[in-house]
């Protein structure tokens, strides 16, 4: 700011020195009366910066507000998210297992059917004692 400040006053004074044949006291009073509308300007400038300055920061501190808020509802939505994947992936570990008792529930009740049907017919056991009689009725000559 310093400089700015040094600089303009730099650029007026060198400014107002050009006279063109005037006298001492009309070189000092045009020197001030420059001096002074270039400072006039300066500080004008000045107000508009600051007021920008002061709009801008107002609209950071807005701005900040709104994504905290928005950081508090991007947390909510992360836990949201979290509870929706769980359900996702119960309600396809249940289907997965509801699918694969389908598959497999008839292959197990042929089984168990296959296990508690005998091994030996009625027809069989029949045939078997026919077979033994027979045997015995028939005896060897001797």
């Amino acid at each position: 700011m310093k400089k700015l400040f040094m600089s303009v006053l730099l650029i007026s004074l060198l400014y107002s020195s050009l006279s063109y044949a005037a006298t001492s006291e009309d070189v000092n009073v045009l020197v001030v009366n420059s001096i002074n509308s270039n400072f006039e300007r300066v500080f004008t400038r000045l107000d508009r910066l600051e007021n920008s300055v002061n709009s801008l920061a107002q609209s950071i501190a807005t701005l900040s507000g709104r994504i905290e808020g928005l950081s508090g509802r991007i947390d909510g939505m992360d836990y949201k998210v979290d509870v929706l994947q769980t359900v996702v992936y119960w309600g396809l570990g249940i289907l997965s297992t509801i699918l694969t008792l389908v598959g497999i529930v008839p292959m197990l009740l042929k089984f168990i059917r296959d296990m508690t049907k005998p091994s030996f017919t009625l027809e069989d056991v029949k045939r078997l004692i026919e077979e033994n009689n027979a045997r015995l009725n028939v005896r060897p000559q001797m």
